[in-house]
């Protein structure tokens, strides 16, 4: 069954006027959107006012929430680009480089080792928080960030006999979501989850994020182009991509999903993928994810209404 959501990053903010929030709402339903995905920090349960009202107006207007988990641990996307309070708090978490220096990235501030107890501990605590606080009614785990890197942190050396990377790295990770995921469904049994990772990641990493325990929506995030195409910015292609992991997703019983990015673009990226986005929907998984008014380069980049209304054609066909 099609199911079409936006991401709307308007939970960060201090200072929001309801009836724009009810107006966002309602453009969203009326162009046949299921859901919307908004950033919860580890922190959001001590102010919620903000985020409170967002899940309120989209339930009011039919809408589902889902949560976005942003920069806990170091270990997630969301937004915005800082590094998560446990993060910058406990530099004896942090994952080491092979130089000796902790891994500092320009997104989110430094890496917690999975392979340190409280690193996991923290996340379910966050989960714990995060849903006895708010009403969602599913969680996204947007761009794993841990899978691919290395890790020199004592402890991991400690119980490998290495630094860990590949296979035992990848698992590592994955046990911490799968973890968070058990401790969510024990709070709230019908939550569906949801995540995604770079498009270009190979399958030696993607099949096994496929068979962790509790997700249910897998696929990539990236653009709606190849990388042969004009002006891009970025390495993520779903036109390169979408296939292979809606087939990924298929073998693994899960529902296929993306996240189309139109967020920094220039008035290039927007016209390549208004021209790529019929052929794309040719080839769409079943759950299509895009952002709602991202803030662009150029005004011309803006392309919220005409995506609107392809989707709007996709969802009701």
């Amino acid at each position: 069954m099609k199911h079409l959501s936006a991401y709307y990053f308007m939970s960060t903010d201090l200072c929001m006027n309801r009836a724009h929030v009810r107006e966002d709402m309602q453009w969203l339903k009326d162009h046949a959107f299921d859901a919307i995905h908004t950033a919860c920090h580890e922190e959001h349960h001590h102010m919620p006012l903000g985020l409170q009202m967002i899940i309120e107006e989209a339930h009011n207007a039919g809408l589902k929430a889902y949560a976005i988990p942003s920069r806990w641990c170091g270990l997630i996307a969301g937004w915005p680009i800082l590094a998560g309070h446990f993060a910058a708090s406990r530099p004896d978490t942090w994952m080491i480089k092979e130089d000796g220096s902790p891994m500092i990235k320009s997104f989110c501030g430094p890496l917690c080792s999975v392979h340190h107890p409280d690193v996991q501990a923290h996340m379910i605590t966050c989960v714990e928080n995060m849903l006895n606080t708010f009403d969602f009614d599913g969680i996204t785990w947007d761009e794993l960030k841990s899978l691919h890197e290395t890790d020199y942190h004592p402890m991991a050396v400690e119980k490998y006999g290495h630094p860990v990377s590949g296979d035992e790295q990848i698992q590592a990770s994955l046990d911490i979501f799968a973890a968070c995921n058990r401790r969510a469904r024990e709070l709230k049994p019908d939550l569906r989850i949801i995540s995604f990772l770079y498009a270009f990641l190979e399958d030696t990493i993607v099949k096994p994020w496929a068979s962790t325990e509790g997700i249910d929506d897998i696929g990539p995030d990236g653009h709606v182009s190849r990388s042969t195409d004009p002006g891009q910015h970025n390495s993520k292609f779903l036109l390169d991509e979408q296939e292979r992991f809606n087939r990924i997703a298929n073998e693994y019983g899960k529902t296929s999903f993306a996240l189309i990015e139109t967020q920094g673009a220039t008035a290039e990226n927007a016209r390549v993928t208004l021209e790529r986005m019929p052929e794309y929907l040719t080839m769409a998984p079943d759950h299509i994810a895009v952002y709602y008014q991202p803030l662009v380069k150029e005004p011309a980049a803006q392309i919220t209404e005409e995506i609107g209304d392809l989707l709007k054609e996709w969802r009701e066909s």
